[in-house]
């Protein structure tokens, strides 16, 4: 378990007050209004040398320190998910069908108690210091928009390090594992174009719904007969739908899907085997069927350097190594521009992440708060 030292228990009471305060009012992605003139609030409390609403929604506080060799960066993300809470909890989110269930309010909480922190510790840092609060993960990847922003840039970050609370892993321990961490994630529909007909006269119509039911198929076998058994990837179809009556022909078929690899290679060649399948389908009944990609994040792949490192400043008993896990995450388009490292933050018991139920012990900041604070003295 990460040994909390003793002079933080003041920042335990400020990091649930903070926590509460957010979950009571959830904001989707890009619409974190109320959540940015928060924690602007908070920051010009803090002193710090300049803080900049960014990518709309966003924000990002700066301290600099005289002489510092590097700069670094610390992450969260801000944005709500459009879930109907069922905790019963006092601090229930007063935001109908909005509700923090993947934690980042504990991000946004940590993040900010760690600002202030490091706000009360200025004489003793090495490096510049730059605290992002990132809109929109959970939507269309907030991530690159506040990178657009400038918000690497000015003082330059030389690394970044990020926080994902995760109920899988024991209270008091923190998982930095080096190389693959999340998959990457692909949201795209296929849409299928045919024509109605009557259903007394299916001959003169093309039935989407039946070629919709073709790539259904075609698609599954893509990952058990083209790929090797070792590599990593999933195809999800979660929506299907076509037609508008019972007794027409359907015209149209939309497929909402998920495509997720750590590959890049990978990913190349399943979008390529999709379009393939798709297209084979659609022109054998002569419709028409088209690929749209919506969201892509590329995989979560941690430096083995950074994270070798911050192994180091763990105790033996609290650091936890985690096979690659499926879920995705934006904070990989840091990772494309500068060294950049996720770690996951344990939390259970709790429920599962987006669950309606998700809640989770305060006290739990504080193992990250400790890990950010050995972070900056290292």
């Amino acid at each position: 378990m990460v040994k909390v030292r003793k002079n933080l228990s003041g920042y335990e009471e400020l990091m649930r007050s903070l926590r509460r305060q957010l979950h009571i009012q959830p904001e989707l992605s890009d619409c974190e209004y109320d959540t940015q003139a928060f924690i602007i609030e908070f920051l010009n409390g803090l002193k710090l040398d300049y803080i900049q609403p960014m990518a709309q929604t966003g924000v990002r506080g700066v301290l600099l320190v005289p002489g510092a060799l590097e700069t670094l960066g610390f992450r969260a993300d801000m944005d709500a998910l459009c879930i109907k809470e069922e905790t019963n909890l006092p601090y229930v989110s007063k935001r109908a069908g909005i509700m923090h269930a993947c934690g980042h309010d504990g991000h946004m909480a940590l993040l900010m108690g760690f600002a202030k922190w490091c706000s009360e510790h200025r004489s003793c840092l090495k490096y510049n210091l730059v605290f992002i609060f990132q809109p929109g993960e959970e939507g269309n990847g907030g991530a690159g928009r506040m990178i657009e922003a400038g918000a690497l840039e000015n003082p330059h970050v030389d690394r970044l390090y990020g926080f994902h609370l995760m109920p899988e892993l024991e209270a008091g321990k923190i998982a930095v594992v080096p190389g693959p961490l999340m998959a990457g994630a692909c949201e795209f529909d296929i849409k299928i174009t045919g024509r109605t007909a009557h259903g007394a006269a299916p001959h003169k119509g093309i039935d989407a719904l039946a070629v919709a039911s073709e790539c259904y198929l075609a698609i599954q076998n893509i990952l058990t007969r083209t790929l090797a058994p070792d590599v990593r990837a999933l195809i999800t179809v979660g929506r299907l739908e076509a037609g508008t009556r019972r007794n027409i022909i359907a015209g149209e078929a939309l497929m909402e899907c998920t495509m997720r690899t750590f590959e890049e290679d990978t990913y190349a060649f399943l979008k390529k085997s999709i379009i393939d399948k798709i297209t084979a389908a659609a022109s054998s009944s002569g419709a028409q069927a088209e690929f749209i990609e919506h969201v892509r994040y590329p995989a979560v792949i941690n430096p083995s350097a950074l994270a070798a490192d911050a192994s180091s400043l763990l105790e033996k008993d609290a650091l936890e190594v985690m096979p690659p896990l499926m879920i995705a995450e934006d904070f990989s388009f840091y990772q494309l521009a500068r060294d950049a490292l996720f770690m996951f933050l344990g939390c259970a018991p709790s429920e599962s992440l987006h669950s309606a139920q998700f809640n989770f012990d305060e006290s739990v900041l504080m193992y990250g708060l400790e890990m950010y604070i050995r972070i900056v003295e290292n």
